[in-house]
């Protein structure tokens, strides 16, 4: 730090004789690329960085090295390179130009690398991300780049026994929306035709079978079908939502698990199927009234976010209904918990609230007034 304040490297610099003025053009030579590879990895992992190399050659030099890598798993340095890159959404969509998304996939397909389907998860965050962020759906200018793979993908993540290449597919395919599918062909067409989906995402969720990363994709990716009102039925007709009530009883320590599982239920929530097998298939209300307080700020406001649309839905012609009345009991009950802590502890301990001795307490009060 103190070099850098009396600017010693831009001194120093000047001494050190390179014919090269730009690292990444040194990726073009075999000798340097080694080491090349390193000291450019080092550099993005500082997210100030990252958006450096957009205007750099770089990208274009690791695609072309991570496409034609000559052994089936890329060499590490290398595609750890490519993944801290892909982190940068404009660094991600120049990855995707030009054919560089459908030449990661089809190389992903043949050699099950995971780091490269890491790359193509990051990738499928930006078009997420950026779907998030128009004000339109027919703003979106990529509509239909991942229609050629979602059935590809969802097929090797069936087949393969990898739990982290899953982890990374399942990932991916939670970043899709209904504008990255095929053209007319929607999620619950989708699972229909290939009906081996839904039991697999079941077989994940049975407790003791997956790790908590596994459990967690799995969610998302049910996040994202609910999207698709037709897709309700193919989810109540299954175990998902049980296992996910199972889930949420056993994982409320699990900050991140809990804030996903209850967008997973305000989704469920919206379509008709769904919204009777959360509440009525698994009477999970009196759960969801016991996450309303949970230390985490973003559990609680989800949590909130949920029960107002339980309780929009058990209003009928100006009545609340039973659930309606345990929502805002509870919610008084949270309101005004220090209150009734102070009751509680009054009635455990009556001694304790009593008045002092009247003429002690006048004789203190006659005495502080001279």
């Amino acid at each position: 730090d103190t070099m850098i304040e009396l600017q010693v490297p831009e001194k120093v610099i000047r001494y050190v004789k390179c014919n090269h003025d730009k690292t990444a053009q040194l990726l073009k030579k075999p000798p340097f690329r080694a080491l090349t590879l390193r000291i450019l990895y080092h550099l993005s992992m500082d997210d100030r960085c990252k958006s450096m190399f957009t205007y750099t050659e770089a990208i274009p030099i690791v695609m072309q090295l991570v496409i034609n890598f000559p052994q089936n798993m890329v060499a590490k340095e290398l595609m750890a390179l490519g993944v801290n890159l892909s982190v940068n959404g404009r660094n991600a969509e120049m990855m995707a130009q030009n054919k560089g998304l459908d030449a990661l996939v089809q190389r992903v397909l043949r050699t099950r690398d995971v780091l490269l389907m890491k790359c193509i998860r990051n990738i499928s965050h930006w078009s997420f991300s950026l779907q998030e962020d128009l004000a339109s759906e027919k703003m979106y200018k990529h509509k239909g780049l991942w229609a050629a793979y979602v059935v590809p993908l969802l097929e090797l993540a069936q087949s393969s026994d990898n739990h982290d290449l899953v982890v990374e597919i399942l990932g991916t395919l939670g970043n899709l929306t209904p504008q990255d599918l095929p053209p007319k062909s929607s999620w619950d067409k989708i699972l229909a035709q290939y009906y081996t989906v839904i039991p697999f995402l079941n077989k994940l969720l049975v407790p003791g079978f997956s790790q908590d990363d596994m459990v967690l994709q799995v969610i998302m990716f049910v996040s994202a079908l609910m999207l698709e009102p037709k897709c309700a039925p193919l989810i109540t007709s299954s175990r998902v939502v049980r296992s996910f009530h199972t889930i949420f009883q056993d994982k409320q320590s699990d900050h991140e698990i809990t804030l996903q599982l209850l967008f997973c239920f305000y989704r469920m929530l919206r379509h008709p199927e769904t919204l009777d097998e959360v509440l009525y298939g698994t009477n999970m209300l009196p759960d969801l009234l016991l996450a309303a307080d949970s230390t985490n700020v973003e559990v609680r406001r989800m949590c909130d976010s949920v029960l107002d649309v339980i309780l929009d839905h058990d209003i009928h012609e100006g009545e609340v209904g039973e659930f309606g009345r345990q929502i805002r009991r509870r919610r008084f009950e949270i309101h005004n918990a220090e209150y009734w802590n102070l009751m509680r502890h009054r009635d455990a301990n009556p001694t304790a609230f009593h008045d002092d001795d009247p003429d002690e307490r006048d004789h203190e009060y006659s005495h502080s007034r001279k």
